[in-house]
């Protein structure tokens, strides 16, 4: 049976990474070898994956509550399907590649 993800563990570990990269940004900065070394690129897609467990995690959240957008009133109802998505979605995640780079 495959591991059960929580979208809430996976966003703790992409802000742990992100704060480790701006630390060595940091200190590659402050050896002056900042110029040298390219993780521009490698931040933005960590970023981008946050983002995108964010919004996994918001549709997890949502449920069947009801929601009100401008003057329609939206109901999701998550159903069976949805959840294996979402559960699939949250398994599927880059970051443990990303985590196995930065080692």
């Amino acid at each position: 049976m495959a591991e059960s993800v929580s979208s809430n563990d996976l966003l703790t570990r992409c802000r742990l990474l992100l704060d480790e990269i701006q630390q060595f940004r940091d200190y590659l900065t402050e050896h002056r070898k900042g110029k040298e070394v390219e993780l521009r690129h490698f931040q933005n897609t960590i970023v981008s994956e946050q983002k995108s467990i964010e919004k996994v995690r918001h549709l997890s959240i949502r449920g069947s509550k009801v929601y009100v957008d401008s003057e329609f009133i939206l109901k999701f109802i998550a159903k069976e399907a949805d959840t294996e998505r979402i559960a699939h979605t949250l398994r599927s995640s880059n970051l443990r590649f990303y985590e196995a780079v930065c080692e």
